[in-house]
């Protein structure tokens, strides 16, 4: 398990995990060796952080295509207009 990135409750995690690296001399915690409910929490907040990355990356990656797109469609523009 590592530290949850990002986020407005980070800070909150800060606190649960390092109590858990306490009780794992300095270590951090295992999936089997920490409550059920932790481990479920801890499941989805790292989904979720990790969908805001790949969305966020999604965003520039979509919005790069659309712009060569733009370009590759205007270049064709002009060449079929010039073929008249």
């Amino acid at each position: 398990m590592e530290q949850i990135q990002g986020g407005t409750d980070t800070k909150e995690w800060a606190i649960v995990f390092e109590r858990y690296r306490e009780k794992f001399k300095g270590e951090n915690p295992k999936w089997f060796a920490v409550s059920w409910l932790f481990a479920e929490c801890y499941m989805y907040r790292k989904i979720v952080e990790i969908l805001h990355s790949r969305y966020n990356h999604y965003i520039l990656c979509r919005d790069g295509l659309y712009k060569e797109a733009f370009l590759i469609a205007y270049v064709f523009g002009i060449v079929y207009s010039s073929i008249d």
